[in-house]
């Protein structure tokens, strides 16, 4: 069966992700030199910090092929996640240049909605990636689930934890650059939807688009 996942909307620049400066370094750093990045990383946080964005980000400015691989999805479709193969051209397939430092990047994201058991299931084809293959594995962790309570030890073991939580330490810049970025929200709102830019996105676009009726209903 052949799986279409929608793999979230690729940002135009890495100008647009609001990171705080720890995180910011590590990431700008694997977008300039991308044949450095581990073979497979694992991208922890809380939903909305901006995990699977970038995964997808990296992939396509940097690979020949992206593969965008929805646990939800994959979970519906098949009984038994060995019909998933890693390097399966039933995913979702996105190509771009041949000319990439890298040969294809697989985003594997909602990795938390699987069992210990089902995510073993890919510990041997991690452990076995062409040298120009990369893996970016995204799960949520909450203050109550941590890493070690959602991901299996056998696949912690094979991954380059980064963990894109927003904590105390950041909020004033983080705050600082995403009122920039969500330039129709309150000071007061960034802080209140902290560490969710997905929606502050959706309150700004929503924003806009009132806007824009207003002016059109005035000029008409």
């Amino acid at each position: 069966m052949t799986i279409y996942s929608e793999a979230p909307k690729s940002f135009e620049s890495y100008d647009q992700f609001i990171f705080p400066s720890r995180l910011d370094s590590i990431l700008s750093f694997f977008m300039s030199a991308p044949e450095s990045v581990p073979q497979v990383c694992l991208f922890h946080g809380h939903p909305g910090v901006g995990k699977t964005s970038f995964g997808v980000f990296q992939g396509e400015k940097c690979a020949g092929y992206l593969r965008y691989m929805g646990m939800n999805e994959s979970l519906r479709q098949h009984k038994e996640l060995q019909d998933l193969r890693l390097n399966s051209k039933s995913l979702l397939s996105r190509r771009k240049s041949d000319e990439r430092h890298l040969a294809e990047v697989t985003v594997m994201d909602e990795f938390h909605n699987l069992s210990f058991g089902q995510q073993d299931i890919f510990k041997l084809k991690l452990s076995s990636l062409a040298e120009d293959q990369r893996v970016i594995i995204c799960a949520n962790t909450t203050n109550k689930a941590g890493i070690d309570k959602v991901i299996s030890p056998a696949i912690l073991s094979r991954c380059h934890a980064i963990d894109f939580n927003i904590y105390d330490d950041d909020l004033s810049e983080v705050a600082e650059k995403a009122l920039k970025q969500f330039s129709l929200l309150t000071r007061h709102e960034v802080m209140q939807y902290m560490p969710d830019y997905r929606r502050m996105a959706r309150e700004q676009k929503l924003r806009e688009s009132m806007s824009k009726h207003s002016l059109d209903t005035v000029a008409y």
